[in-house]
């Protein structure tokens, strides 16, 4: 994207931990092929994207990779 981070994780790293106040990260129009995991330390963090349609997050993680529901959200 054009903005501070090129990947949601990067911007995840920079995200301060155990905030009281809400943090808000605008995530861009596009397609995001990572695999974003929220550390446990990051608390009141809201995520905004453009839209189900127009901010994706996708992956290909599945039980064929030795993925079970206990690793995912």
């Amino acid at each position: 994207g054009s903005g501070d981070f090129k990947t949601i994780k990067e911007a995840l790293a920079k995200v301060p931990p155990k905030s009281a106040s809400m943090y808000v990260m605008y995530i861009k129009e596009g397609t995001y092929k990572e695999y974003v995991t929220v550390p446990r330390t990051v608390t009141n963090l809201v995520m905004i994207g453009d839209g189900a349609a127009k901010t994706i997050i996708t992956g290909n993680k599945n039980f064929k990779m030795n993925l079970t529901t206990k690793d995912t959200a």
